[in-house]
């Protein structure tokens, strides 16, 4: 059985006011898929979990060989000054795509490592007080670089006008 997801998209089905749902595909090797529809990655980590062989972990050469491609579809408007026109439906798709190498073994200490010495190198500029997402913290700062870096790629795939 292979052990890393093959691919995983961010899908908006359902309008705005419908959570995202993250379809995650599994191949096995009998070539057949496994496709999990949910609403929280929780679910998608549990489920994944029962499918793995060897309790005691991957061996050294699976976690060298395997890897995660996540592809990310966004819609919106084009320009801002449409949402103050009072256009709500998106006229815009953009594709992008995360790639890594495993992402429990190798890629999640990058992030955790990366991060650390970010805000440390930062920590005169950052925010004062209050509870603030990750999106404004990390926002200017140089974070993607640094992950870009260390095996961690952010593509741009494609931008399309949807019709509205």
């Amino acid at each position: 059985m292979s052990k890393h997801i093959k691919q995983s998209e961010a899908l908006n089905q359902g309008g705005p006011s419908a959570p995202n749902q993250v379809e995650a595909y599994l191949s096995l090797e009998s070539d057949k898929k496994i496709v999990l529809n949910c609403a929280d990655s929780t679910i998608v980590r549990r489920t994944l979990s029962t499918l793995t062989e060897n309790p005691q972990g991957p061996s050294e050469d699976e976690v060298a060989s395997a890897y995660f491609k996540m592809w990310f579809i966004g819609r919106g408007l084009s320009d801002a000054s449409l949402a103050s026109k009072g256009n709500k439906k998106p006229d815009t798709e953009i594709v992008t795509r995360v790639m890594g190498p495993k992402v429990g073994y190798v890629t999640t200490p990058i992030i955790l490592l990366q991060c650390s010495l970010v805000l440390l190198a930062d920590r005169n500029n950052l925010l004062k007080g209050g509870v603030f997402t990750p999106g404004i913290v990390f926002g200017p700062m140089d974070l993607e670089g640094r992950l870009q870096e260390n095996g961690i790629s952010f593509d741009f795939i494609s931008k399309k006008a949807i019709s509205t």
